[in-house]
């Protein structure tokens, strides 16, 4: 995984690479990434060059609104919103998360189930992110 900091960490545009392989990965940025994940209007400049026609792009759409319908597989949600609904924005991430692994099976949903407990074991945290989790495993069966 790679990360972009310094204006990234005071709330500007942010990028991580998660690479994911059976065999020895010889770099640690994506080149063309299968799936990518556009939460604000100004990340999608930055990551429209690597969207390939059949890259997965998950919007947020209280969010995004400036993009390119003809790049990539479109999926545009209200992340924002539905987090909101859920009690707190910082569940943003997480529906998402699970959208994308509920619509791609990348990763088992009990696998990442556990992977979050283990990260957040908080007694509040954990229904909580359950409940994101489950919100974004739903949307993607819809």
């Amino acid at each position: 995984m790679s990360c972009a900091y310094g204006v990234a960490a005071r709330g500007g545009f942010a990028k991580s690479d998660i690479l994911i392989g059976t065999d020895f990965i010889p770099y640690f940025e994506a080149q063309r990434p299968d799936i990518i994940l556009v939460l604000s209007n100004e990340a999608y400049p930055e990551i429209k060059g690597y969207i390939a026609e059949n890259t997965l792009v998950v919007l947020n759409s209280n969010e995004v609104t400036d993009y390119d319908r003809s790049l990539g597989k479109i999926y545009s949600f209200p992340f924002s919103e539905m987090a909101f609904e859920l009690g707190s924005l910082q569940a943003v991430n997480m529906i998402a998360l699970a959208f994308i692994i509920g619509k791609t099976g990348i990763v088992k949903k009990e696998a990442l189930r556990e992977a979050v407990k283990h990260k957040y074991p908080g007694e509040k945290e954990i229904p909580f992110n359950m409940k994101a989790l489950q919100r974004g495993f739903k949307l993607a069966e819809e």
